[in-house]
């Protein structure tokens, strides 16, 4: 699994870009000389070493070459639809939390953007999870001495936004012209319930703004939100419902090939759709990377794909390692890769079926586990009744996502009963998550500290540690007939 350890020195050169302010002249004087001597030792073991160094020089280098770009005006008042993220800190009289602009209008037009920023409100109050329309001016980190705007560019950050004489507006909606526009159009053409079709939407197109505060809540308590923000289970789904759809194809001559292509190609309209966040580009490669392995026949190595993903993500753009979604994303896969895995491979089962129930909530099950310390430390929940009804849940979120294409697919009025069976499934979920947050101690307001998150995933380590050692082949074999896709 070599790409695992390119992978976490990469890591350890962004988190260095942080905190140590390096000239340019001196990177690249250094990144030659690691050059040559990895080049002139590559047979002796020190040579590992010097790679390790080259490696995390490289994760500097890619930070400082590509800061954190807007197309957002600095300091010009627009209207623009901003969302809450994670907690809310309160200090000095002043209101903290983050926040990413979701859209603005340059006046003539709405455009799509996932900007992540600082809110500060004196005179007025935050919530996480608040969404709003604003009109009002991102004052951008551009000051490249600024040892402040240095770190918050470093993290993803364009810039701060002053809530204190900011106008609201009351509808937080807005049009945007564009592929994901046009589903959104076509799936609420018909609305039977509006918390379930609210639900609906989040789960299929990443639409989150019209969910009712109380069901927000709801999910955020119980630990459910993973299963409204657009994500690998996600795209999973999709995949399994694509898969069964184009199995004929393997009736071709070099159709398992054919079927390879055309799902990938759905599977990134999928990713257009839905928002295109962290967690589902990352799940999308890796399918990429799936099909491709199964196309030319060659053993999937699940753990180092997924290292070579999150590396081409990180790559790409270096402050995704500090986005909550593509954290909580890379955590609970690596969690399902390491325990969920080797855990179904000892678990014997008859029938598809029963496999199928006891797979999802063995995967949901271990996601939760893993996460849980990245969500009490970034929202300051810890929930215990979303380990119960994870499964349950998981195992509903497959009609709902299911129907919920069809209704995004098909034309009207052809889409109106997937619709009300994609609202229906909705609601059923709905019904479970509000029931388990009204369960005695169902969660409790903590936020974990950084050296209990520690002690906790080297707890986890040691145990993934004893159960690799008895079972260290994690290869999924692919065959021409697909057996198993």
């Amino acid at each position: 699994m070599p790409m695992l350890a390119v992978l976490l020195f990469f890591v350890v050169g962004i988190v260095a870009h942080s905190y140590f302010v390096l000239p340019q002249w001196l990177l690249w004087l250094l990144l030659a000389l690691l050059i040559v001597v990895v080049w002139r030792v590559q047979q002796a073991a020190v040579a590992y070493l010097y790679a390790a160094v080259l490696v995390a020089v490289c994760g500097y280098m890619v930070c400082e070459l590509r800061d954190a770009e807007s197309r957002i005006p600095d300091r010009t008042p627009i209207e623009m639809v901003v969302s809450v993220e994670g907690r809310v800190r309160s200090a000095d009289s002043l209101m903290r939390a983050d926040g990413r602009v979701e859209a603005w209008s340059d006046g003539s037009a709405w455009h799509s953007a996932s900007e992540r920023i600082g809110v500060v409100a004196k005179r007025c109050s935050l919530s996480q999870g608040m969404r709003m329309r604003l009109y009002g001016a991102i004052y951008h980190y551009t000051r490249p001495d600024d040892r402040f705007e240095r770190f918050m560019r470093s993290r993803g950050y364009v810039g701060r936004l002053y809530m204190d004489g900011v106008a609201l507006l009351d509808d937080a909606s807005y049009e945007v012209e564009e592929l994901r526009s046009y589903a959104m159009r076509n799936i609420r053409r018909v609305v039977l319930d509006t918390a379930a079709h609210s639900t609906v939407e989040a789960m299929v197109v990443g639409e989150r703004g019209a969910m009712p505060t109380s069901l927000a809540k709801a999910y955020s308590h119980t630990g459910m939100t993973h299963i409204l923000a657009v994500s690998g289970l996600h795209l999973g789904i999709v995949a399994l419902l694509l898969m069964t759809l184009l199995q004929p194809l393997v009736l071709l001559r070099n159709g398992h090939r054919w079927r390879n292509v055309v799902a990938v190609v759905a599977m990134w309209l999928f990713v257009v759709v839905s928002g295109a966040s962290a967690s589902v580009v990352r799940a999308a490669v890796m399918f990429s990377i799936l099909m491709l392995a199964s196309g030319t026949v060659r053993n999937y190595n699940s753990l180092n794909a997924l290292a070579a993903t999150l590396f081409v993500m990180l790559v790409y753009r270096s402050s995704m390692l500090y986005d909550i979604s593509f954290q909580l994303s890379a955590t609970a896969v690596f969690g399902i890769v390491v325990w969920a895995v080797p855990l179904m491979q000892h678990i014997r089962l008859r029938g598809r079926l029963l496999r199928w129930l006891v797979t999802s909530m063995v995967v949901g099950i271990v996601a939760t586990l893993w996460v849980m310390p990245i969500v009490s430390y970034t929202f300051g929940i810890v929930s215990f009744v979303g380990v119960v009804i994870t499964p349950i849940v998981v195992v509903i979120a497959y009609p709902v996502i299911a129907f919920g294409l069809l209704a995004v697919v098909l034309p009207a009025p052809l889409n109106m009963p997937f619709i009300a069976a994609a609202e229906w499934c909705a609601s059923w979920q709905n019904s479970i998550v509000e029931g388990g947050e009204m369960l005695p101690y169902a969660y409790m307001e903590y936020r974990m500290e950084e050296g209990a998150i520690v002690v906790y995933y080297i707890v986890f380590v040691i145990i993934t540690v004893a159960v690799w050692s008895s079972k260290r082949d994690n290869r999924i074999t692919l065959r021409k007939t697909d057996e198993y896709l």
